[in-house]
């Protein structure tokens, strides 16, 4: 895992064993947690898996895409030197 920035309680992270397209972060709080696709030019929540357990709420998922939306070249720069598998529109 490395940590790409933070704001408040809230980590948005890149899992490094995570290796599965669409590049994505983790964003994750004490109680909440979305995964945001940076792919594409517009960050949007990631699909999950039936298995996946995310807990979150509208106004949680809005500001995550907000802040990662910001920060959106780090959390790609991260993805790109960590994982490297899946490819960005807008590259």
């Amino acid at each position: 895992m490395v940590k790409v920035f933070t704001y408040g309680s809230v980590v948005v992270q890149v899992l490094t064993r995570d290796e599965h397209a669409p590049p994505h972060v983790h964003v994750v709080s004490p109680d909440y947690s979305v995964e945001l696709d940076i792919s594409a030019p517009e960050v949007v929540v990631k699909p999950t898996s039936k298995n996946a357990r995310t807990k979150n709420t509208p106004k949680f998922v809005k500001e995550a895409i907000s802040q990662v939306t910001a920060h959106r070249q780090e959390c790609k720069n991260i993805w790109k030197q960590y994982v490297n598998k899946g490819g960005f529109v807008d590259d």
